[in-house]
């Protein structure tokens, strides 16, 4: 584990346009995401993820990781996790949209900000859960043992919710 440290006024100043550059964005998160966690990789001086190219034992570090659920009544379905690092963790992005929070009844005299957030979280978590259970192990199409990688949850919230 490495011990942290003040940010430099360079770092912090990269950090002030990147937090500025994306605060404008829209409710596009699949146009927005994965260029939004390359330039958070670059600011944080990370190695990029790999060109993906379909082989699931080759495929360890990358976007729009393919992944085969195994439906209860013996059917299976395809699915993706947005950035995936094997034995490191699956990440998951989600973005607000300013249009729907807006839309939202009031309930009582204050908009109920909490709940939707909450609500949110719960879901992406159980996404992310059936995505990591539909991870293959290494050279088999066979669903995996149990295991915990990280899972890393990233919601923009938009300035309405």
């Amino acid at each position: 584990m490495t011990e942290s440290r003040p940010a430099s006024g360079d770092e912090r100043a990269k950090a002030e346009a990147f937090i500025s550059r994306w605060r404008q964005s829209a409710a596009s998160e699949r146009a927005n995401y994965a260029l939004f966690l390359v330039e958070l990789r670059d600011m944080l001086g990370l190695d990029h993820p790999d060109p993906a190219i379909g082989e699931a034992e080759r495929d360890g570090y990358v976007f729009e990781r393919a992944v085969i659920f195994h439906n209860h009544d013996g059917t299976t379905s395809n699915g993706f996790i947005d950035l995936y690092r094997r034995g490191c963790f699956v990440l998951a992005t989600k973005q607000g949209c300013a249009a729907k929070a807006a839309a939202r009844p009031q309930i009582g005299p204050l908009r109920r900000r909490a709940m939707p957030m909450t609500r949110a979280m719960m879901k992406i978590t159980r996404k992310m859960k059936n995505r990591v259970c539909a991870i293959p192990e290494a050279a088999t199409e066979t669903p995996p043992k149990p295991r915990n990688p990280a899972m890393i949850a990233m919601i923009k919230k938009t300035a309405a919710q």
